[in-house]
């Protein structure tokens, strides 16, 4: 079975997350804990998709669903009178 292997702007449309905001954790470290592990391949990274289909099991199954690629949980909406 043939393995395939995401871009970045694959990974940045899958998971709703600029590929700005990606690059940015990689940098920081925080591959394998809010991001999939890449591989390195010439100046390009990849992400096996089974490596991220499971890193989203992981993330639901730990029940941090809401910290997910370092989002949080979105704000209450308020109404701006003006």
């Amino acid at each position: 079975m043939k393995e395939r292997l995401l871009t970045i702007d694959e990974l940045s449309k899958f998971t709703q997350v600029s590929s700005a905001r990606i690059y940015n954790m990689i940098s920081q470290g925080r591959e394998g804990e809010d991001l999939p592990r890449s591989i390195k391949i010439g100046r390009s990274r990849r992400w096996p998709e089974s490596e991220v289909y499971e890193w989203v099991k992981r993330q639901l199954e730990s029940g941090s669903c809401s910290q997910v690629m370092g989002q949080t949980k979105p704000l209450k909406k308020t109404i701006n009178r003006i």
